[in-house]
């Protein structure tokens, strides 16, 4: 139906009319489906902040773990898992768990107000000039 829209062959008013009934058929089985996978987890709370607790800890916990718990860190972490790059001799990995991410970056904002920087190396790179335009800015 959208592609007969986008060629022109359907009105816009035909279009909205059936595209919404559509979206609503499609919908309803899928949020009764959701409906029906809620659980009532009693102490979320709790379980949260034991992962948040662990995660803000990840040294700690990896020194005390052992193989088997190490490598369920390590598969948390990395989610794509990691790659060896023998011709240089160092691990490579991909992507990061969003939620280590945020709490790595939640950490060097922390370390920031500590040492008295206000602005994240990150956000302080957009504001370096390309070499050659003006004098480098630091």
């Amino acid at each position: 139906m959208q592609g007969r829209y986008a060629n022109e062959e359907l009105g816009r008013a035909t279009y909205d009319k059936f595209s919404s009934k559509t979206a609503v058929e499609e919908l309803q089985p899928l949020q009764a489906r959701y409906a029906g996978l809620a659980t009532n987890l009693s102490n979320l709370e709790t379980y949260t902040d034991y992962a948040v607790e662990m995660a803000a800890n990840l040294y700690t916990v990896w020194e005390k773990a052992n193989l088997p718990t190490r490598q369920k860190l390590q598969n948390m972490i990395h989610t794509n898992g990691l790659a060896f790059a023998p011709e240089i001799g160092l691990y490579r990995t991909g992507r990061i768990n969003v939620i280590f991410d945020s709490i790595s970056s939640l950490s060097n904002d922390n370390n920031n107000k500590k040492t008295g920087s206000n602005t994240a190396k990150s956000v302080k790179s957009g504001l370096v000039g390309p070499t050659g335009i003006e004098p480098v800015t630091c």
